[in-house]
């Protein structure tokens, strides 16, 4: 028997004890299957109890040595202390399992109590849950009224800003309706309907007073004119329901009607007159008005600025203007006041006196709109181009504000653009102008004022270019904006462009139409006499223009009549028109005229009668003025002219050294001095040298004379023929058959120098010789040609064999002897003519 080794014999032992321990277990837990699975041979438990399993065996280990039994006390003592640790480990889990437990109880509990709160709370909150969704319903409810409201603000918003149009244009200006409003009325009349029901006691009546007020509030003018004229069947002359109706039919935009009833009551008056305004029947609203202005009412002074304006007396409105201004209170709305009064002192070209003056902005784009006409009359340019900046951001600001669309903002900023863009034509930016023009008649505008003015802007621009577009464009514009909607500047303008582009069109007919036109609606128009002398230039008329001009006494008429004077050769008759304008008649630029003229008629007399007569009247005046001291120099250099060489020299000094010698500016005296040298040059040497020495010296200069010659012109006839010499000398060198050589050979040489730089060429093979008959239609080159021989022989139908009738004379010996023997016998000389009338009848081709 071998002997074992103690690791064996502890290997066979603990097997067995193993094998016996496992099937206790299988017999004791059949039902524990997680305790088996617990109680593996790695559990420190299980190993602990097979050692314990293994104690009774001695006989066994009786063969073990000191040093085995020592090693297995001390793997027993280390399986003691695992098995206390691990039953520690196991006791503090079941304490920890309990705690879970206990804190999954108490979750549960809670739970359930969050459950019983969350449905008490439910049950509390149900009625306001309710309700919220009633608030929520009426709270849309509300905000669909809201929307029809704003609906309705905007609907009044653009009927006042339509009634208020041309007042926000500033292009003519339109009044507020009146003074004395619904809005005002309904006030009295709540007051008057409550004495009305205590004294009366007709509950209709009353019923009716009550309706009204109601429909009034509604803005329901066409229900309140019902209305009153029900209450008008039982109190016919009632001063309210009359009243109400008047202002109604106002509301409405029947002033025919609301004039008719107007007529019948004094206490209408100022209804009254602002239909006639609006009837456009100024004169007679005018003489309702023409009271004094202290004993009117703010009504009655706000139509009679508007008509006065309208009418051109902006002197008037101004003044209206300025008494409305002092007589407004605290706390006053004074933004129309202060716009309209801006807008008559620069339609009186009286801006200058607003200078100084201090009216504030604000948020008011209609003042600074106002504003920018100061600085457009005093020429500052930059600052109403900052007004009309600041103008369309305030515009953008108000109408944004207002809830306004985009396309009604722009409408509104429109006015402003078209100015900002006469700004830019006034600069000088005539692109930039012409671009904003055109933007402005893109927009598709309701104020119809505005694009009339962009258009006649646009053929200011274009001047005499485009003259067909430009006359469509002032054609398009309707009579109604024409004369309702614009200044009468404006009108003026237009309708002078009119004719102008009528006539550069050579309508004659047509232009002379818009001709009496202009005449009968503004007479005294400068552009009148123009157009008539340009008409007389266009139809070769001069006889009908002298006779349209007779008559005129204005300026632009007398200046006009000497015109065609002058085109006819008529001098004198041109100066005594010249000579009979007061206005113009002392003026340096009128004298000089007419000395020019009365020279060239040989009439030196009366040139002379104009200067004395033109300086007594500078010397009865003021002598010493600037316009007098260019009439006294130019009457001294005439009397040089005129060799009166005495008369001159003392002229000059009477200038030079009279009591009026301190009024001379330097360049005046300079040239005096330098005149008076020429004059007494020609009558006292002596004097001439004396008073030479008095002139400054002259500076010499570095410039080389010959330099000088070469820079001066030459006559026109020398530069012209010249010129032709030349160029007709560069036509002669051009058309020479060597020039036209050495131009071909250079190209040639030009042509194939690039060829040979390719990157294809071969120089070895070289340019190959271009194809002569290159310049040939194909079809006629040689080498394109069919062959032609053989072409008519005749071919039979295929396999026929047949020859033709030539071919058989030619193998017939005696018909070929018998020709023969004919042509030698003489024959008669036959003569035909060239008329081809014996030619063999062609073949038929097949």
């Amino acid at each position: 028997m071998l002997h074992r080794s103690a690791t064996q014999i502890q290997a066979l032992v603990f097997r067995e004890a193993r094998e016996q321990r496992i099937h206790q277990a299988r017999a004791r837990a059949t039902n524990k299957v997680d305790d088996i699975l617990h109680l593996s041979t790695r559990s420190v438990v299980f190993q602990a109890s097979v050692w314990r399993d293994c104690v009774d065996r001695k006989a066994e280990f009786a063969a073990l040595g000191e040093k085995e039994c020592a090693a297995m006390g001390t793997e027993i003592e280390e399986l003691k202390e695992a098995c206390v640790e691990a039953h520690a480990g196991s006791a503090h889990a079941s304490r920890e399992f309990i705690e879970l437990s206990k804190r999954k109880s108490e979750f549960e509990r809670s739970r359930v109590r969050r459950k019983h709160a969350s449905d008490a709370v439910k049950q509390r909150i149900q009625p306001f849950a309710v309700r919220a969704k009633q608030l929520t319903m009426e709270s849309s409810r509300e905000l669909a009224a809201n929307r029809q409201m704003q609906i309705e603000l905007r609907r009044m918003r653009l009927e006042l800003k339509k009634f208020h149009s041309s007042l926000r244009g500033r292009l003519a200006m339109e009044p507020l309706l009146l003074g004395e409003d619904v809005e005002e009325l309904l006030t009295n009349l709540s007051v008057q309907d409550e004495a009305e029901d205590g004294a009366s006691a007709d509950a209709v009546v009353a019923a009716s007073f009550a309706e009204l007020n109601a429909a009034l509030k509604r803005e329901n003018y066409s229900r309140a004119v019902d209305i009153c004229n029900k209450i008008r069947s039982k109190l016919p002359d009632d001063v309210d329901a009359v009243k109400v109706k008047c202002l109604a039919l106002i509301r409405l935009e029947k002033f025919d009607k609301a004039l008719e009833l107007a007529v019948k009551y004094d206490f209408l008056s100022t209804e009254k007159a602002y239909c006639l305004y609006r009837l456009k029947q100024d004169d007679e609203a005018l003489a309702l008005l023409n009271g004094d202005l202290e004993t009117q009412t703010t009504a009655q002074l706000h139509l009679a600025a508007q008509l006065h304006f309208r009418k051109g007396d902006y002197d008037q409105s101004i003044r209206i203007y300025e008494l409305l201004l002092s007589h407004a209170q605290e706390g006053d709305d004074l933004l129309e006041l202060q716009t309209n009064l801006l807008a008559a002192y620069a339609s009186a070209d009286r801006s200058e006196e607003l200078k100084d003056r201090e009216i504030p902005i604000d948020d008011g784009f209609e003042v600074a709109f106002n504003k920018s006409f100061v600085a457009i009359q005093s020429g500052d340019w930059a600052a109403a181009e900052d007004l009309l900046a600041t103008a369309e951001r305030l515009c953008r600001e108000t109408f944004a504000a207002e809830g306004a669309s985009e396309a009604e903002i722009e409408e509104e900023v429109a006015v402003i653009k078209t100015q900002l863009a006469f700004v830019k034509q006034m600069r000088g930016d005539l692109d930039g102008a012409l671009s904003d023009y055109r933007n402005v008649l893109k927009i598709k505008l309701r104020n119809r004022a505005v694009g009339a003015v962009a258009s006649n802007n646009i053929v200011a621009i274009r001047k005499d270019h485009d003259v067909l577009d430009s006359f469509k464009r002032l054609k398009n514009i309707d009579t109604a904006v024409l004369s309702e909607k614009l200044s009468l500047t404006q009108q003026e303008a237009i309708l002078t462009n009119r004719t102008l582009l009528l006539c550069l069109l050579n309508k004659t007919e047509e232009c002379r139409e818009s001709l009496d036109t202009l005449k009968k609606k503004f007479p005294e128009s400068k552009s009148i006499a123009d157009i008539v002398v340009l008409l007389a230039i266009k139809d070769q008329s001069p006889a009908v223009a002298i006779e349209q001009l007779q008559g005129d006494v204005s300026v632009g008429g007398r200046l006009g009549l000497a015109h065609v004077y002058l085109t006819e050769g008529h001098v004198l008759k041109a100066a005594e028109c010249i000579r009979s304008i007061e206005q113009l008649a002392h003026t340096p630029g009128t004298v000089a005229t007419l000395v020019a003229l009365y020279e060239e008629a040989g009439d030196p007399a009366s040139a002379q009668i104009v200067l004395k007569s033109t300086l007594e009247h500078y010397r009865a005046s003021d002598y010493t003025s600037e316009q007098a001291m260019k009439v006294r120099e130019g009457d001294c250099w005439y009397k040089i002219q005129k060799k009166q060489y005495r008369e001159a020299a003392d002229a000059y000094l009477e200038l030079l050294e009279g009591e009026t010698a301190g009024a001379l500016d330097r360049d005046l005296r300079l040239r005096s001095m330098a005149s008076l040298v020429v004059a007494l040059s020609f009558c006292d040497a002596e004097a001439a040298e004396a008073r030479c020495t008095m002139l400054p010296t002259v500076e010499e200069s570095g410039v080389d004379p010959s330099e000088l010659e070469k820079e001066a012109p030459r006559s026109n006839r020398l530069a012209v023929k010249f010129a032709e010499d030349k160029k007709n000398e560069r036509k002669r060198a051009a058309k020479s058959p060597e020039s036209i050589s050495r131009k071909r050979a250079k190209r040639r040489e030009a042509y194939l120098t690039n060829l040979r730089a390719r990157p294809d060429y071969n120089a070895s093979i070289g340019l190959v010789n271009p194809d002569p008959e290159r310049w040939i239609p194909r079809k006629q080159r040689s080498h394109g040609k069919r062959g032609r021989r053989g072409r008519n022989r005749f071919v039979g139908a295929q396999g026929a064999g047949m020859g033709t009738e030539k071919d058989a004379l030619k193998l017939d010996a005696a018909a070929r002897a018998a020709r023969k023997a004919e042509s030698d016998k003489p024959a008669a000389v036959v003569v035909t003519s060239g008329s081809g009338i014996r030619k063999s009848k062609k073949k038929k081709r097949r």
